[in-house]
Order: structure tokens, then C-alpha cells, then sequence
């Protein structure tokens, strides 16, 4: 009986050891580290931790801030490229026939893993079909082949001249026509001109003169893009050129016009 008696206290104390060990191993070990939804939107999740190196929210005029270069089609200051003081946005074009402009960020995009997001309007929409054309978000664009933007459908992508320009964009059309895969609304991603279609999405993007959030992660040609939170197109570029480094927008309208205007643009990058 006293050998019985005997095992288990000894069984009772080795318990009560482990749990004190248990507990010191606990307090000693480092505490993890939390992980906001703003660090989580920060980062492509297929990358390591991004860093932010081009940002503008338009509180002072892109005209001159030094942080973009601006292409107009007509030079027409009213209309193409303006800055709104009062609500601090820009108006790649305002209402108006027959205008278009290229503007890029003074920076270089040579990284093949990033991610961008802007705001954009558009209103006041009129002439044929109610409205366009439509404007553009480009990357690895050649910027050094710009020359006059081109006006209408091509808007801003290509070149007054009917040349194309070597470089990707992400179209958002609201005047159909020739080529357009959509009989609706649309973004599509484009590469070297407005009709060659790398992927598209019919998109009533326009809305009653509202803002939208665009987030675009990329990584190595995978694209993942959401609008106002939601996913919108998520595909793979393949044989991507990353010869060209231009990063800005193409906006243009024809006998069809708009008021196209982004705010906030915000660009990271994997180092």
C-alpha cells in the first residue's frame, strides 16, 4: 500500500512539473504579431512585403508638383489635364469633343512585382451613345515614344498618328465600336493598342457620376484587379515585355465626350 501510496505522488508531482514548464515555455516565447488589413492591402499576396514609392492625392496641381509628365493632344489647358484646386482631383479630360492626353508618373517601373490603386469618376457624359470615350491605366508603357497623344477611341494609348505604342494598359470603354469584345461597358486589359485584348470584362463601371477604387496587384504577368472591393478580372500575361517603364493614364474623347478624373494613385513595389 505505501508503495502505491508512494507512485502516486510521484506521478502528481511530475504532472504539476510539466504544467510549470509548460507555462514558463509560454511566457518566455515571443509574442506573434498581428497583422492589420492595412499591412494585408499593402502586399500582393503572392509577394513578399511591398513598399510604397510613388504616390499623389492631388492636393497640388500635377501640372507642376515635378511628379508627372504631361502629353496633350491639342494643348488645350481647359480641358485636357486639369487639375480641380477646390476637391483636389484631376480631370484627364473634361467634357469636351475631341480631346485626349497622355500623363506619366516620374517614376520607373522596372519591378515585375508591384501593385497600384487610384479613384475615378466619370460624368457628364454626352454626344454619341451617351457618352466616351473612356480612359486608361498604363504600365511598362514606352512614354519616350510620346509625341501627341491621340484623342477619341484610342485614348491617349496610342498616338495622334495612328502609331501604337509598345506597353499594357487596363481599358475602361464606355463607347462601343469597331473592335470592342463587349456590346456594354468594359475593362479589358490591352497591350501596344486599344484592340488587342490580353483579357476583358463586361463592367457597368460609369455610374451616376460616383467614385470607384481601383486595386491592381501584379505579379510576374499574374494580374488580379478589384473594383470597389470586388473581384473583376484575374488572369496571366504571357511572354510579357518588360522593356518599357512607363507607368500613368490615357484618357480621350471624340464625337462622343466625358468627364474622366482619378484622385489618390498609389504605387508599390517589391525590392
Amino acid at each position: 500500500m505505501r508503495d502505491i501510496i508512494g507512485y502516486k505522488l510521484m506521478g502528481e508531482i511530475g504532472c504539476c512539473i510539466a504544467l510549470v514548464l509548460a507555462y514558463l515555455s509560454l511566457a518566455s516565447a515571443p509574442a506573434a504579431r498581428a497583422i492589420s488589413s492595412d499591412q494585408n492591402l499593402s502586399a500582393n499576396p503572392d509577394s513578399p512585403a511591398l513598399t510604397l514609392v510613388f504616390s499623389d492625392d492631388f492636393s497640388t496641381d500635377p501640372n507642376t508638383n515635378g511628379q508627372w509628365t504631361i502629353h496633350r493632344h491639342v494643348g488645350d489647358t481647359s480641358n485636357e489635364a486639369v487639375w480641380d484646386s477646390a476637391h483636389q482631383a484631376f480631370h484627364l479630360t473634361r467634357a469636351a469633343l475631341n480631346i485626349g492626353v497622355a500623363v506619366f508618373a516620374n517614376y520607373e517601373l522596372t519591378a515585375t512585382t508591384w501593385r497600384a490603386e487610384f479613384r475615378y469618376r466619370a460624368g457628364r457624359l454626352g454626344g454619341l451613345q451617351h457618352g466616351g470615350d473612356g480612359f486608361v491605366f498604363m504600365f511598362y508603357k514606352n512614354k519616350a515614344a510620346y509625341g501627341t497623344p491621340a484623342s477619341g477611341a484610342e485614348k491617349g494609348f496610342e498616338l495622334s498618328s495612328g502609331t501604337s505604342v509598345a506597353g499594357y494598359g487596363l481599358q475602361f470603354d464606355n463607347y462601343i465600336q469597331g473592335c470592342d469584345p463587349s456590346q456594354t461597358d468594359y475593362c479589358a486589359l490591352i497591350q501596344n493598342d486599344v484592340c488587342t485584348f490580353l483579357g476583358a470584362q463586361k463592367f457597368d463601371w460609369i455610374g451616376a457620376n460616383t467614385w470607384h477604387l481601383v486595386q491592381l496587384s501584379f505579379a510576374e504577368g499574374r494580374i488580379r484587379i478589384t473594383i470597389d472591393g470586388e473581384a473583376t478580372l484575374d488572369t496571366q500575361i504571357g511572354d510579357l515585355d518588360y522593356a518599357f517603364s512607363g507607368i500613368g493614364f490615357g484618357a480621350g474623347t471624340g464625337s462622343a465626350y466625358g468627364d474622366y478624373e482619378i484622385d489618390n494613385f498609389r504605387l508599390w513595389v517589391a525590392e
